[in-house]
């Protein structure tokens, strides 16, 4: 339980270190034409409400495809190791 604390000297690690697992998780199953609206998205943000919100839909839908690829993907793989024999 210690080392969850947050303290000056450990809490710029672990918090560098969960950001980097979770830029490595999202690098696997974002698009990067997801990312190119979730760029547009940010920077509409404080500028046009209705821009925004559009774009907040549109991310969450292109999230969604994004994820059920990986998952095919995943499955897909295997599949194809179980009909070689062999198991991840």
């Amino acid at each position: 339980m210690e080392r969850y604390q947050d303290s000056p000297a450990g809490s710029g690690q672990r918090n560098d270190w969960i950001r980097q697992v979770a830029e490595e998780k999202e690098m696997d199953t974002v698009s990067d034409d997801t990312y190119a609206i979730i760029r547009e998205k940010r920077e509409a943000k404080g500028k046009d409400k209705n821009r925004y919100q559009e774009l907040k839909a549109e991310v969450q839908k292109e999230l969604r495809v994004d994820k059920q690829r990986q998952l095919e993907g995943m499955c897909a793989e295997l599949e194809a190791a179980n009909a070689k024999g062999n198991s991840i």
